[in-house]
């Protein structure tokens, strides 16, 4: 029998003792290499036993090998639960005839060998260590996407998706533009926070959101834009000058002009986008992308004053009739990379990028090339230096490993693709007559962000032959010239703000960069959104999303297609086919439901709504729900959704929120709410006074429709 767990050394301590185990898609490549070595020694003349990541990724090949029974546990205890044995069966169907007397040795050689390489069973698939949300589990009503909660500016994700699965791009974008002016830059360069909390990284991989909020863009931009229409102009409104045409700058003014008031953007640049348009290289985002964005901001009633001078004075604006002045001049200055020697040979990946982006034909770097840093911006560089003629090999020295960078995990794979060489646990520190000399690195304990701190190995260095260092370390805000005009900066040189992103000088706001430092369009777009809101407040104006955007889908149609996907193992698919993939959380969750060996939780039907109950009787605590439920704070259905006891002495054992029948004939029952215990009394007709009315008519739906659950 091979190989049902495998005892590991307990590095993460989330259990007590030195062992921990090892099972599921991480065992598999160990277990059929295993599996390999044994049957070749006896010519697979040999019975085994496979208990070792097997699931419907690989159940067929698994099979065809010979090896049998295969028995599985792992995969039923993640989301989709029992639901995903009908796929495993529905393969196995197929070919319960065709399998070998003995084992394949030539097909379990292959299978073996590619399981090295196989996506399911790299680490790097997951790209946080967590996708639970910051946000607490409520008693009832818990159903949400977790998707829009990581998502900056709460984009309704699954609406949309659903949308360009229906082939109805237009509404789609429609959807995406009431919070998200921007759906060209976000649709191609957005860091998708919101992939990483989807819960589909549980099942395969996420949905390829970013991608389709693209596909929507691409295909209904013209058809949009020609009916963009903002509110009419309110007469004799406040003046707005937002300065700064980056993407903070341009969401402002979107969300302002949409609201009617009178917004004018300043930028010291020839043409709008900031960093997007003179930073980011083309290869990344090409230039109409950027043009379709300003397009939609201009649409929406914004006016643009570029070109001018870059030395703004809140004063004289305030004096030319502007009640509120936003300040997104974003992050420009490049951070001291602190290299010693000829300091004078080390360029910023700003000023490289701008040049490069400018006329690559004119920039000159030599042969060899290291750059310094492992975010997006030195992926950037790296990339766009191998572009760069001339140029034979380029370096990334980090400090960490590749494992550590905090570059996007795509953004790394593009430029291992395009041929850069990794540097790994390398600190440079001096680059004297052509040689970047660097101390080596080991990894320590994890610091607050989680990632492993690098230690310096004691007279351990590392020399690397190059004609150019470029410092990719980070950028922070040119602080002069908010001081100069009376803003309050920090140590950092960031500006302090209140809550609604208002500087020390009343109705003077900051957004993007220039507020925590280097940030993302997304990030940008929520501050935006934060500051336009309070200037529309204080105008006695909101924000509004329009009602003629409500979007129709078939509800009954839209929950059996839910549910026919929540146990399917499906890879990512291509255009509007990837939408198929998402599970539409907000209207379906049930991931603790499913993920439960004992359907301790269960769903129970309430005004329409599907309800978690939990069922005290059926749980052993064995905290599996707790490990899938979305929720941070209080992420433990088991503990903290609304219970059913079997008994009294059960209930009183508890601390759960919960009830318990105590006389069927009376209609007598004991609930628990917060601290509180009262005995409810219901009359025939399923009303109470005794506790608040939603949790009496769920107890009574339980009890009339759900009275099996109940002993």
């Amino acid at each position: 029998k091979l190989s049902n767990t495998l005892p590991c050394i307990n590095e993460k301590g989330m259990l007590p003792g030195d062992e921990m185990y090892m099972s599921g898609r991480a065992l598999y490549p160990l277990t059929i290499n295993l599996a390999k070595m044994i049957a070749s020694e006896f010519d697979g003349d040999l019975v085994i036993s496979f208990s070792g990541g097997a699931d419907a990724t690989n159940i067929e090949e698994l099979y065809m090998t010979g090896i049998q029974p295969i028995t599985l546990a792992t995969t039923i205890l993640k989301p989709g639960g029992y639901q995903r044995l009908a796929q495993i069966a529905t393969i196995l169907d197929k070919i319960l005839t065709k399998a070998p007397k003995k084992i394949d040795l030539a097909r379990l050689e292959k299978l073996a060998v590619e399981s090295f390489a196989n996506k399911n069973h790299l680490k790097e698939r997951r790209q946080n260590a967590s996708r639970k949300i910051s946000q607490s589990l409520p008693l009832m009503n818990c159903y949400i996407a977790p998707c829009m909660s990581g998502c900056p500016i709460g984009q309704d994700i699954p609406e949309y998706v659903r949308l360009v699965g229906e082939g109805r791009n237009k509404e789609a974008l429609q959807v995406i533009i009431e919070k998200n002016p921007l759906p060209f830059m976000t649709g191609t360069i957005c860091d998708h926070q919101c992939m990483s909390k989807c819960t589909r990284i549980d099942y395969d991989e996420s949905v390829c959101i970013r991608m389709l909020k693209k596909v929507a863009a691409d295909n209904a931009f013209n058809e949009v834009i020609a009916e963009l229409k903002p509110k009419s102009r309110i007469a004799n409104s406040a003046k707005i000058a937002v300065l700064g045409a980056g993407p903070a700058g341009l969401a402002t003014a979107y969300f302002i002009a949409k609201e009617g008031l009178d917004v004018t953007v300043f930028d010291k640049k020839a043409r709008a986008g900031g960093t997007v348009e003179y930073i980011i290289p083309e290869f990344r985002i090409p230039n109409e992308n950027i043009l379709n964005d300003v397009e939609l901001v201009k649409n929406m009633g914004a006016k643009f004053e570029l070109g001018v001078d870059s030395n703004f004075n809140i004063e004289q604006l305030k004096e030319q009739g502007y009640k509120y002045i936003v300040l997104a001049i974003g992050a420009g200055k490049s951070s001291d990379h602190g290299i010693g020697g000829d300091v004078h040979k080390v360029k910023s990946a700003i000023s490289f990028l701008g040049k490069f982006k400018e006329n690559a034909s004119d920039v000159s770097l030599g042969k060899n090339v290291a750059i310094i840093g492992g975010g997006n911006t030195a992926m950037d560089a790296a990339r766009a230096a191998k572009r760069v003629a001339g140029v034979e090999n380029v370096y990334i020295v980090y400090r960490r490993t590749k494992a550590f960078m905090p570059a996007d995990p795509e953004e790394l794979a593009l430029a291992i693709a395009d041929g850069v060489i990794f540097k790994e646990l390398l600190a440079p520190k001096d680059f004297t007559n052509g040689k970047l000399n660097c101390q080596k690195m080991e990894l320590g304990a994890p610091d607050a962000s989680g990632r492993r701190s690098p230690k310096a190995i004691a007279d351990a260095f590392e020399e690397i032959q190059l004609d150019t260092v470029i410092s990719a370390i980070g950028e922070k805000v040119e602080a002069d010239v908010l001081t100069a005009n009376g803003v309050k900066v920090n140590a950092k040189g960031n500006v302090e703000v209140n809550e609604s992103l208002e500087t020390n000088l009343t109705n003077v706001y900051v957004g993007g960069d220039a507020v925590s430092g280097p940030s993302t369009v997304v990030e940008a777009i929520a501050d935006a959104t934060k500051v336009a809101k309070s200037i529309l407040a204080k105008e006695e104006k909101c924000l509004c999303t329009d009602p003629s955007k409500d979007i129709i889908f078939d509800a009954y149609k839209v929950k059996s297609e839910i549910t026919a996907k929540k146990g399917v193992l499906a890879d990512s698919f291509t255009d509007s086919k990837e939408a198929e993939r998402c599970l539409e959380c907000n209207i379906a969750c049930n991931i603790c439901v499913e993920v439960c060996p004992n359907r301790a939780n269960v769903v129970v039907m309430f005004n329409g709504k599907s309800q978690v109950l939990h069922v005290d009787a059926m749980c052993n605590e064995c905290g599996n729900c707790a490990s899938f439920c979305p929720y941070d704070e209080k992420g433990e259905p088991y503990k903290y959704k609304f219970t059913l006891f079997g008994t009294e002495a059960e209930f009183n054992g508890s601390n759960n929120a919960g009830f318990v029948l105590i006389d069927n004939q009376t209609l007598n029952f004991k609930v628990r709410t917060a601290d509180q215990v009262v005995t409810a009394n219901f009359t025939e007709a399923g009303t109470c006074q005794d506790i608040e009315q939603e949790l009496a008519e769920f107890i009574w739906t339980v009890f009339k429709d759900n009275s099996f659950l109940i002993y």
